[in-house]
């Protein structure tokens, strides 16, 4: 099976973790390590930017070309990271730059990173069932959910701060900033959208950018998109145009939602943060489905 792992560690030198059997080791800084299997050599480019502080690592298939993967390491080091999940092609991309490592699916999200921890270590690839097989556990399907739909910060470490994404989302606070509302749970406790929202809530700028509520909307859709993939049984009730929490905004407010709940949140409520406006909303929301006869 053809895919790509690695393992970040907190310990100097390395020393923790397992390796995939007949990987082909691609990098090792003592902090992040990364191995190939089953690609081909030229399935695998590198750049280091021009002044040597950023390095840019894709592994897959219709690679950019090598000025590409060049000009994304020379914009690493200057702090746009972001770009190489915006180079076309399906490939994983590490970025290290800046004391920082970021791990990346594709922009289509046809290459996903899965995560897991494990002797000491955190341990991700690109295959769901190799990581189980890597780790001896079995993948955890409210938590592909999440990363199917996700990213933000994975784990710091005192050599690197390290973030998976599974899709490319633009330029964002990578820490992220607390909010109000319920203490979001670990990911690995997700029981269904509402932990996902509990999450963004507490920290917004780790999930959408600037604030974007549509932003937030289209996370929603790839939420429910994974629930369908994976065969889940669970109510989806944040249809943008329709589903309960669009039926009751439209009966309880009157509002239209011929554009979805988000552009009417933003377009009826204009004083307000779209997120404070939306959660505030999502809070009477759930006080009322929880209502009997709702």
């Amino acid at each position: 099976m053809r895919h790509v792992a690695g393992t970040i560690t907190h310990t100097n030198p390395l020393t923790a973790g397992p390796r995939p059997r007949g990987g082909h080791e691609i990098h090792d800084d003592g902090t992040v390590r990364a191995w190939t299997v089953g690609h081909h050599p030229d399935e695998l480019a590198r750049a280091v930017s021009r002044d040597g502080t950023a390095e840019v690592i894709l592994v897959g298939t219709c690679l950019p070309a090598a000025g590409e993967v060049r000009a994304v390491a020379d914009a690493a080091a200057a702090g746009s990271w972001h770009s190489t999940g915006r180079l076309p092609g399906s490939c994983l991309g590490i970025v290290l730059a800046a004391r920082t490592a970021w791990i990346m699916g594709s922009r289509a999200a046809t290459v996903p990173v899965h995560w897991t921890t494990s002797q000491g270590a955190v341990v991700w690839s690109t295959s769901a069932s190799a990581l189980a097989a890597l780790t001896g556990r079995a993948p955890d399907v409210v938590r592909l959910l999440a990363e199917v739909t996700t990213w933000g910060p994975l784990c710091s470490s005192s050599r690197r701060r390290v973030s998976l994404l599974v899709m490319s989302a633009g330029e964002g606070d990578v820490v992220g900033a607390s909010g109000g509302g319920p203490k979001a749970r670990a990911v690995e406790e997700w029981r269904d959208v509402y932990d996902l929202l509990d999450a963004v809530r507490q920290r917004p700028n780790a999930w959408v950018r600037n604030g974007s509520l549509q932003e937030l909307a289209v996370m929603m859709f790839g939420y429910h998109l994974a629930l369908q993939v994976h065969d889940v049984d669970e109510a989806f009730e944040f249809h943008r145009g329709r589903g309960g929490f669009a039926s009751w905004l439209s009966r309880t407010r009157g509002w239209s939602m011929a554009t979805g709940w988000d552009a009417a949140v933003m377009e009826n409520l204009p004083g307000e943060p779209p997120l404070d406006a939306f959660f505030r909303l999502v809070d009477e929301y759930r006080e009322f489905a929880g209502q009997p006869g709702s």
